[in-house]
């Protein structure tokens, strides 16, 4: 069922680049017996999400029926939890089509947002839901006349319980395959462990509910049900609140700290005389990684190995300023005008008025 998860997505089949390059090269005709292994995994990781979605289908319908059937709230807790995998996991297998498919213009940066947005779209589904419970469990509590029919609240999670043990064992397959897993293939293992666990709990509750039910103790059955409803809406409100916040943060796409920018000044001013002038520096977070694009006007007879030199000169050097970065070199060879990006030509950055 995966409930409360958090994604990441998979990285394309070979090692993204820290720096632009002028072509990209994806045909199989050039692929290393590493990049062929690693494509072979991803399209089984695909196959993984794939079964992840339609297997799903059935088990939420065996939710629906139980929780109708039974009047049960901790089983109608799970169906819901159900609904919004299903939701995500949707998001999820269309993005592993577009990374399978080497979709480089459609996710030119990665799939960073993709994630952020699926994490905040599963944390804000989670918080009205994980409210309707509370208030069901509370007017039940209150009343004092809720009645669950125990007997039908195995049908769900029965075939719940079996389909996440099989996906977890499926996770950890597919880690072990790998000497670098996917950290998506990460995050289901955790899932698929807590939703086990969790589930199982919920099994032997409702069992525990049936057998005092049997035994003339009903209303000590109701606040089994009762009792598990709370802890599960608990648990996706908890869970609710960390996917939006986290989320809501990466997907509002803040510039660099002052001083990270001053970082990158720095480094621009040890190279200053590799280039002909400054243009426009784009920087952005996503998520925890560090976005730095700049902008080069280069002389017309520089050549690509210069500036390929160049830009991998930046890279090391950021290397060793930011954990987590994405560089790209924006070389332009076109004639300088005042009004682009700096008009101190030959001047170090250091030196510069308003720098």
């Amino acid at each position: 069922m995966g409930i409360g998860r958090t994604t990441s997505l998979p990285p394309k089949g070979a090692k993204t680049p820290k720096m632009s390059t002028l072509t990209h090269n994806s045909g199989k005709e050039s692929q290393t017996p590493a990049q062929a292994k690693d494509d072979r995994l991803l399209l089984e990781v695909q196959n993984y999400v794939r079964w992840i979605v339609l297997s799903l289908l059935p088990v939420i319908g065996a939710y629906i029926y139980s929780a109708a059937a039974s009047h049960s709230l901790s089983v109608a807790a799970l169906a819901t939890q159900c609904g919004v995998s299903f939701i995500a996991d949707i998001f999820i297998l269309i993005a592993m089509r577009s990374i399978v498919n080497r979709n480089i213009f459609s996710f030119p940066y990665g799939t960073g947002k993709l994630e952020n947005f699926i994490g905040f779209l599963t944390g804000t589904l989670m918080l009205p839901i994980a409210g309707m419970i509370y208030m069901s469990t509370a007017k039940s509590l209150l009343s004092g006349n809720h009645e669950v029919h125990f007997e039908f609240t195995q049908i769900g999670m029965i075939p719940g319980l079996l389909r996440d043990a099989s996906l977890l064992f499926w996770s950890k397959k597919l880690i072990r395959k790998s000497k670098s897993p996917s950290p998506m293939v990460q995050s289901f293992a955790v899932s698929y462990q807590v939703s086990v666990i969790v589930t199982t709990v919920g099994v032997l509750s409702m069992l525990l509910a049936l057998w005092l039910t049997n035994m003339q103790h009903g209303h000590l059955g109701v606040m089994i049900d009762l009792a598990l409803a709370a802890v599960l809406a608990t648990y996706m409100l908890v869970n609710a609140v960390i996917l939006v916040r986290t989320n809501f943060r990466s997907l509002i796409d803040l510039p660099l700290t002052e001083s990270d920018q001053l970082k990158i000044l720095k480094v621009l001013n040890d190279h200053y005389d590799s280039f002909d002038n400054l243009g426009v520096i784009y920087t952005r977070t996503c998520g925890s990684k560090k976005i730095i694009e700049i902008e080069l006007y280069f002389k017309q007879d520089t050549s690509i190995q210069e500036i390929s030199l160049l830009a991998e000169r930046f890279w090391a050097q950021f290397n060793t300023l930011f954990a987590d970065f994405d560089f790209r070199l924006i070389p332009v060879m076109d004639p300088f005008r005042p009004g682009q990006g700096t008009e101190h030509k030959g001047i170090p950055l250091a030196e510069r008025k308003g720098v």
